[in-house]
């Protein structure tokens, strides 16, 4: 049985499929060109692994939509060491290997600057929505709607890039209000609210897109092609020179969306369905203040004097 064919009885997602597989790929194409020898499987030994795991913390990069050299961050290592582990979970299950060198291959620890999420405070959550809502329209109404309506999906909606770019037209409900997330993390499905702001956004983009081939939601203007999480991401971090705001990507807009509603006094249980997350120790992170709140907050012991 070959690999893919096994994750997929296995129950993992079409995505998660496509990245365990490059995960190998990598591992293999790293491993020929350090040890200098084909590779085979029964020749990898965990110190072969454990190598392979300081590589990616230490060395590793990769190119990201505008082109810049980027670290791997400690939660993509994590990911790739789980990958392995399937992996050679697999080989041993079939025969390939006697002995599974990646049994004792831990998760690296997150730093504690990785651990605490990035969110936007309310001077940079107001900046922001003005630049969207007034100083993009006036060179292109079609593309300052759809990049409006992407702006208020990661902050009213809380969604991942990928499900962005995955939304279809017949997963936006706006007479029960309800927006569908298909093939969520662990390729569940979720339902979210659609709000007032949210809807009037959505609304007004899809009479800029008007009638098009495809059912995708969002779509580049130049042929009109499902947008892509590159697109999104270059289009996100483009906004901070324009805005001011440092750190700005898709994911600060996401976890932005959580804080404000723990902020608003929205249970963890209540964040954590909407956000999909199954442990709910993911989303406590967004109760914790950031080191700015905390020193904001002890700072006005000294005003009060």
């Amino acid at each position: 049985m070959i690999y893919e064919q096994w994750l997929k009885e296995n129950g993992k997602t079409p995505r998660t499929i496509s990245r365990y597989l490059n995960i190998v790929s990598d591992f293999q194409s790293w491993y020929v060109r350090e040890s200098g020898e084909e590779y085979r499987p029964d020749r990898v030994s965990a110190l072969d692994l454990q190598d392979y795991k300081q590589y990616l913390i230490r060395d590793a990069t990769y190119q990201d939509a505008q082109g810049n050299s980027r670290r791997y961050k400690i939660s993509t290592v994590n990911n790739t060491i789980k990958g392995l582990r399937t992996y050679f979970t697999y080989l041993e299950e079939i025969g390939q290997i006697t002995s599974n060198p990646a049994r004792k291959l831990k998760p690296q620890k997150l730093q504690e600057q990785e651990e605490e999420p990035r969110w936007l405070n309310r001077p940079e959550r107001s900046r922001l929505l003005f630049y969207v809502d007034h100083q993009e329209g006036t060179k292109n109404p079609w593309r300052f709607a759809r990049n409006r309506a992407i702006v208020y999906v990661f902050l009213h909606a809380g969604l991942r890039e990928n499900e962005l770019v995955d939304l279809d037209l017949d997963d936006l409900d706006f007479v029960e209000d309800i927006l569908r997330v298909r093939n969520g993390k662990g390729g569940k499905t979720r339902y979210l609210p659609i709000n007032r702001d949210l809807r009037r956004a959505l609304q007004e983009w899809l009479e800029q897109r008007g009638e098009l081939p495809t059912k995708a939601v969002f779509v580049s203007q130049r042929g009109h092609k499902r947008l892509t999480t590159d697109g999104v991401y270059y289009y996100i971090t483009s906004l901070k020179e324009k805005t001011g705001i440092p750190d700005l990507t898709p994911h600060v807009l996401r976890h932005t969306f959580a804080h404000d509603l723990v902020e608003r006094g929205e249970s963890l249980h209540t964040v954590a369905k909407l956000l999909g997350h199954t442990n709910i120790n993911y989303t406590r992170r967004y109760v914790t203040p950031s080191r700015a709140e905390a020193r904001a907050a002890v700072e006005k012991l000294s005003e009060e004097r």
